[in-house]
């Protein structure tokens, strides 16, 4: 194997590698949204002793922030894939 060859396999490996943590890091982000409104809506429950309502609002509104995320990324993956056919 020539050198270029290495470089090649290297830098396809560091692309999957790149693109394997920014989809990780998209996916925990997007769950993160929907947790944190849901302990939010749970502590402040035990709070005020509003036992369920809190909890459903705030998991509604961390829904909300989850999905809206993850329509973000989509636009985003699509503009991507998009400007790549554009390339070929």
């Amino acid at each position: 194997m020539n050198s270029k060859q290495e470089k090649n396999e290297d830098e396809s490996i560091g692309s999957a590698l790149s693109t394997g943590l920014y989809w990780s890091h998209n996916i925990i982000s997007a769950t993160l949204e929907f947790v944190i409104f849901l302990v939010i809506g749970y502590y402040l429950d035990k709070y005020f002793s509003t036992s369920p309502w809190l909890l459903l609002i705030f998991g509604g509104i961390g829904m909300f922030a989850m999905f809206h995320r993850i329509l973000q990324i989509a636009k985003e993956a699509g503009k991507e894939h998009e400007s790549g056919k554009k390339d070929e």
